[in-house]
């Protein structure tokens, strides 16, 4: 029995290789991690699947720190590190580099922020506090974009342009994203080919999935009618032609929790 348990243990690294090459020669794949509730385990989910894609698997993971509250870079950055990084106000490259030149009318950044995690093997875009302030740009073209109007189009596909940057370099981009069904994580949601829900065991994390399965229907239709009406239909067609709907990939049950007769 213990020979057969082990033979089973040193097979699963090759088969687990096997069908993560399967995965990728299908081109890059983009997976968000979501939950409209907070305190789940998502951050450390996604940091450690990453490293498990990046140091053992071989893959070339891009991980986007996508929350205002900056979890994920805090967590995978050393003390000196993050440090150093946030207190410097010259050349601090963040995911707030991406979106502040759309915001001021020069369009899509030319190139990716990235900085590298020795330690945790992948790439990453930092998250920024500074994110936050850009809610409010994402919500007013959004309403833009529904119209078919080209600068609202631009603007929600933000996060589809980073991942066409990305297609050359990595396997894999996952983005870790705030609790919230706010304008930036509605433009990740429908960047992204995939979601993964991390849960706990609790009626709000089930009632988080259905809002977001609800909310997921609005936008897709909204923005399908604004491709129809837009109003420069080849510049978006560029932009959103290899874009696919964004599939529930299943979720994840972090913890557990004990309860007593009595309680």
């Amino acid at each position: 029995m213990n020979n057969r348990k082990n033979k089973q243990e040193m097979n699963i690294e090759p088969e687990l290789r096997a069908m993560m090459d399967t995965v990728t020669s299908k081109g890059i794949q983009s997976i968000c991690f979501f939950n409209n509730k907070g305190g789940v385990g998502k951050t450390t989910l996604v940091a450690n699947l990453a490293a498990q894609l990046a140091l053992n698997l071989k893959k070339r993971i891009l991980v986007v720190d996508a929350d205002p509250q900056c979890n994920l870079s805090q967590y995978v950055l050393n003390d000196s590190e993050f440090d150093d990084f946030y207190q410097s106000e010259i050349n601090r490259e963040t995911i707030y580099s991406i979106i502040q030149p759309l915001s001021i009318g020069k369009g899509y950044s030319e190139k990716l922020p990235v900085k590298k995690s020795n330690s945790f093997g992948f790439d990453l875009i930092v998250g920024d506090p500074r994110l936050a302030l850009k809610e409010d740009l994402l919500a007013q073209d959004w309403r833009d974009a529904k119209a078919g109007g080209t600068r609202g189009l631009r603007t929600t596909f933000i996060f589809s342009d980073l991942i066409e940057k990305s297609k050359e370099n990595y396997d894999f981009v996952l983005f870790d994203m705030g609790p919230s069904l706010g304008a930036i994580n509605r433009s990740i949601l429908l960047a992204a080919d995939y979601f993964i829900v991390p849960m706990s065991i609790d009626i709000f994390s089930i009632w988080a999935v259905r809002n977001i399965g609800e909310a997921l229907k609005v936008w897709q239709a909204e923005l399908e009618n604004g491709i129809k009406l837009a109003e420069d239909p080849e510049e978006i067609n560029l932009i959103s032609r290899n874009k696919k709907s964004l599939k529930f990939l299943g979720y994840v049950m972090q913890q557990h929790k004990e309860k007593s007769e009595g309680g």
